[in-house]
């Protein structure tokens, strides 16, 4: 009976496994599985109301009070300016902070269901899982690379070479799967073999759309995996070695999209005149901004926001690619105050997993990955807030359960300098 249990919860945590890796394709295949993230973060919601609320389980840390703290304010922020500028009703508002609230629900809702459970059997299933997807990924990669013919079309060639999406809708859907199969091949790979002979093929799957964030969060990646995340010790030299990957990763990333979109002087350029608008907006109504779903977010998407009137945006608001532009929202919805609140909410969630380095050194670089991944994703599409920062906070809040509930090491053992 207990095999047969286990037998369950492993093909269930499977299955759930391929929907957050594969919800682009499937979503276009079965319509139904569209909104699957927002489906699991209301469940994640529900687990942490009942959890805390309703049974008054104190499980969570200052650590986490601190960050979940710092969301509730600028959720605060972003309510006021809907009061004061009346831009957006109800129903869409409630829409947009829930969205906006996706990766914090599933940092606290992973810590507060895995606790103190055991995770061998979970995390034998997700390192079967990603390497059979990297296998045949990379299989497909292979052949629409190299094929005369292929079965998807590319979206175009870049440095001579097909810059690859294959079954997804875009190039960044094929990145993004790539880089958490390496997240994951990286983690679980500690005790397992071809841990290394994974990651490299993770990394080769994201390098196949040739995206410029693709391509500097690989050259972070590759150094923090191969050299500076085998060190036992967390030492300054490390930690500068990061800063300057780091600063040259932003460049490189940073030279397409700054340039062409934000730094052209060009007005025409949608990105842009997003970008001027957000400003605008942000100065008129100093300093909580217009609100939840009135500016660059889902919620002004589904129903029109009086904010596109007064930039004479109403031509043009339906448009997808005006959705991607993450931080012309923050700037435009919260104002510059809660620009700075959402500033802070991401130091406060780098610090949570600067905490993890005590513990466990490999997982302390996992979740900078993370983290990493977000900011550079962050500046060409609102990447805390899409399907896949679900998965990235639930494996946040499976790296910080090391530190609530796994006794630190001896002392002079310690991970830190």
């Amino acid at each position: 009976m207990k095999l047969v249990i286990r037998k369950n919860f492993s093909l269930g945590f499977a299955i759930l496994l391929v929907l957050f890796l594969f919800q682009d394709p499937i979503g276009n295949a079965l319509p139904a599985f569209q909104s699957f993230d927002e489906i699991e973060s209301i469940i994640c919601a529900f687990i942490i109301f009942w959890s805390v609320v309703i049974r008054k389980r104190k499980l969570l840390d200052k650590m986490q009070k601190k960050y979940i703290h710092i969301v509730i304010l600028l959720i605060v922020v972003g309510l006021i300016g809907n009061m004061i500028s009346s831009y957006q009703n109800f129903m869409f508002i409630f829409l947009d902070i829930f969205v906006y609230s996706k990766l914090t629900l599933n940092v606290v809702a992973a810590d507060v269901i895995i606790s103190k459970r055991k995770m061998d059997r979970y995390e034998d299933t997700a390192w079967k899982v990603a390497s059979i997807a990297a296998t045949i990924l990379l299989l497909l990669v292979i052949h629409e690379t190299f094929s005369r013919t292929t079965i998807w079309p590319y979206m175009s060639d870049r440095y001579g070479v097909r810059s690859l999406k294959l079954f997804f809708t875009n190039q960044t859907y094929l990145a993004q799967i790539g880089v958490i199969l390496l997240i994951i091949h990286y983690v679980l790979g500690e005790t397992r073999r071809g841990s290394n002979f994974f990651c490299i093929i993770d990394m080769l799957i994201s390098a196949s759309t040739f995206r410029a964030k693709a391509l500097g969060f690989i050259m972070v990646a590759a150094i923090i995996i191969f050299v500076i995340g085998k060190k036992k010790v967390l030492t300054k030299f490390n930690i500068i070695i990061f800063g300057v990957l780091l600063t040259i990763a932003a460049v490189m990333v940073g030279y397409d999209y700054l340039t062409i979109y934000y730094l052209s002087g060009n007005e025409s350029t949608l990105r842009f005149r997003l970008l001027l608008g957000g400003i605008k907006l942000a100065s008129m109504h100093i300093p909580f901004g217009t609100g939840f779903g009135t500016y660059c977010s889902l919620g002004a998407k589904l129903n029109y926001s009086a904010a596109y009137d007064i930039l004479g945006m109403q031509r043009i608001y339906r448009w997808d690619s005006m959705y991607d532009n993450f931080w012309a929202s923050i700037l435009g919805q919260f104002g510059y105050l809660g620009c700075f609140l959402y500033l802070v909410s991401i130091i406060r969630l780098v610090l949570i997993i600067w905490e993890i380095r005590q513990i466990n050194i490999k997982k302390f670089w996992a979740g900078m990955l993370v983290c990493i991944y977000l900011v550079i994703a962050s500046i060409a599409e609102a990447s805390f807030n899409a399907f896949y920062a679900c998965f990235m906070g639930i494996f946040i809040g499976y790296l910080y359960r090391e530190v609530k509930w796994k006794e630190p090491p001896m002392l002079g053992q310690h991970n830190h300098y």
